[in-house]
């Protein structure tokens, strides 16, 4: 699978859902992980998340980076389940927690609804 988009959502302990802001009606919606969804009445839901994709940066895809950042993205969520939806088969999802920060692969991920998706690698932390 290649991909250079992920969906961001955040991780509460309890639940994985949408993020809290943004103009969609489904904004903190929980999203169910493990099953098969996204064909059936809950379509809303899944194009809500597909609308809420955002662009990897090209560090994080380029030859070096790609199959480590696959890696860590698939290991983070079971979205097996969603990939009959037409709307979200193929699609890696990036967790967040509560402080909207989140480690994939080498990188620390910060993301803001007005700012986008930050990235840092741990090259800058040194």
């Amino acid at each position: 699978m290649t991909t250079s988009t992920g969906i961001p959502v955040t991780d509460s302990g309890a639940a994985t859902g949408l993020p809290t802001a943004g103009a969609t009606r489904h904004a903190g919606a929980t999203i169910p992980v493990g099953v098969e969804w996204g064909i059936g009445a809950e379509q809303s839901l899944a194009k809500a998340m597909a609308s809420c994709t955002v662009p990897l940066p090209a560090r994080m895809t380029n030859g070096r980076a790609i199959a480590s950042v696959i890696s860590a993205l698939e290991r983070t969520v079971d979205a097996s389940g969603w990939q009959q939806s037409p709307w979200l088969a193929g699609q890696l999802v990036i967790v967040f927690g509560p402080d909207d920060r989140a480690r994939v692969a080498d990188f620390d991920l910060t993301y803001s609804p007005t700012e986008g998706l930050i990235v840092t690698g741990l090259e800058e932390h040194q």
